[in-house]
């Protein structure tokens, strides 16, 4: 699909009456963990690892928009970047990596329907972020940057991508209607087709409210039934246990844990500024916005029988800059999931790692514990990373140059790939980190 919206782009720029427009921009971002006890699989025992440790991005972008009348438009975004980042799981050195990816980050093509018979309305198709929570710089937006089963939050500045379709239509004018149709393109299995839709009521008013429901993985792809065939999905809802001879009992096939699940998401905004005209604010300051989202509403004995483990909320408010900064906010998240916040790699929809370490029959570490049944649990880490955290701010320049710095506990997976990396570094909340970015298009 993003391959035709490529091809669509182009058509567009020959058409006669079309405009075509391009930009770059580069970026340097520096980060450094103050505090962490993560450890790695290759040394499970080193918790300190991190602390001090710095990481860096320089990145550069490029797109081409084009417009062939009012209403039909397209465009295209590639991103490179240098990351000198952390070691993979399995490496027993702390050493830093220098890693350079490149990868397409947009294609898609926008078609808008006449105002006056639809206002605001149209639709998207291809490759593509989705922001509907501006006001949201780190934590949140759990819409689409979460997964289901077992349960995980992902937290960063970038919009999530979507790969699909996204149709939009403002009916009547103060409620706003949004249907994703997704492609499950980065955490496995990959493939699985979800669907999405989002109301809201109340855009740029003095209160917005929100409310939201996602098929996750509803329907699944082929990469998902081979894993259910060679096992890794194919999970018994009721474990198989320990005899007193130490010999294993039967399966129990009566059901299984599915990966796919259905999220639930409320939001709401409040801008006092529309009720008490300030000229000294700025457009973001005062503004106060929660969210919460169910990350499965079934429950299942054994890994999910509590769906208020499966519940992320946040707060966030921007503080008062006086046109200072351009926003300068703080964000609170509570998670009370009792599971690692990471995606299982193998795609299986139980917890497979625990925080604590194993050892062999000779007394040697083997790396991380396997949970082999509910009852075991992930370890304290999983009981004291509840809690997050992140206090941010920006400043515009110029129209060409921008500077953000935040410092966090948040969900923060420092990038080795193009996506979002798997494995996160902050397990509480007196472990921290901060990180600048500069920023300038041209």
């Amino acid at each position: 699909m993003p391959v035709m919206c490529v091809i669509m782009a182009f058509v567009l720029c020959a058409n006669a009456g079309s405009t075509v427009a391009t930009r770059a921009g580069i970026s340097w971002e520096v980060s450094q963990f103050v505090r962490s006890s993560n450890a790695r699989s290759g040394s499970p025992t080193d918790t300190t690892w991190l602390n001090g440790y710095w990481v860096q991005r320089i990145s550069t972008v490029f797109r081409i928009d084009a417009r062939a009348g009012d209403r039909l438009s397209g465009y295209i975004e590639y991103y490179g970047s240098i990351l000198f980042t952390l070691p993979d799981e399995g490496s027993d050195r702390s050493n830093q990596v220098r890693q350079g990816i490149g990868t397409m980050r947009a294609a898609c093509i926008e078609y808008v329907l006449s105002e006056d018979a639809f206002p605001d309305a149209g639709f998207r198709a291809g490759y593509f972020p989705f922001d509907y929570a501006p006001e949201n710089r780190i934590i949140g937006e759990y819409l689409l940057k979460t997964g289901t089963y077992p349960g995980y939050v992902i937290s960063e500045e970038d919009d999530w991508p979507v790969l699909g379709m996204h149709a939009f239509v403002r009916f009547p004018r103060i409620l706003r209607h949004d249907i994703i149709v997704n492609i499950e393109m980065e955490q496995r299995p990959q493939g699985d087709l979800s669907f999405a839709y989002l109301a809201r009521l109340g855009r740029g008013r003095v209160f917005e409210l929100d409310a939201g429901v996602v098929l996750h993985r509803v329907l699944r792809s082929r990469q998902a039934a081979s894993a259910q065939v060679n096992g890794f999905e194919r999970w018994p809802i009721r474990e198989p246990v320990y005899d007193s001879r130490g010999d294993r009992s039967a399966w129990d096939t009566t059901g299984w844990y599915q990966k796919a699940g259905t999220k639930v998401l409320g939001r709401a905004v409040f801008d006092p500024k529309k009720l008490m005209p300030f000229d000294r604010l700025g457009p973001e300051d005062l503004k106060l916005y929660a969210e919460a989202c169910v990350l499965g509403v079934k429950d299942y004995d054994g890994y999910y029988d509590d769906i208020t483990e499966r519940v992320p909320g946040m707060v966030g408010v921007n503080l008062p800059a006086f046109g200072l900064l351009d926003v300068l906010s703080v964000e609170a998240e509570y998670y009370g999931s009792l599971w690692k916040n990471n995606p299982c790699g193998d795609g299986r929809p139980v917890p497979d790692e625990s925080f604590e370490y194993q050892t062999t029959a000779t007394g040697s570490i083997a790396g991380f514990r396997t949970i082999e049944h509910p009852s075991e649990g992930a370890g304290r880490k999983a009981r004291t990373d509840n809690i997050k955290w992140s206090a941010y701010a920006m400043k515009t320049i110029s129209d060409r140059l921008s500077v953000s710095a935040r410092v966090a506990s948040d969900h923060f997976r420092p990038g080795r790939e193009a996506g979002a990396a798997p494995v996160e570094r902050i397990h509480a909340p007196g472990e921290f980190y901060w990180s600048v970015r500069v920023e300038t298009v041209f």
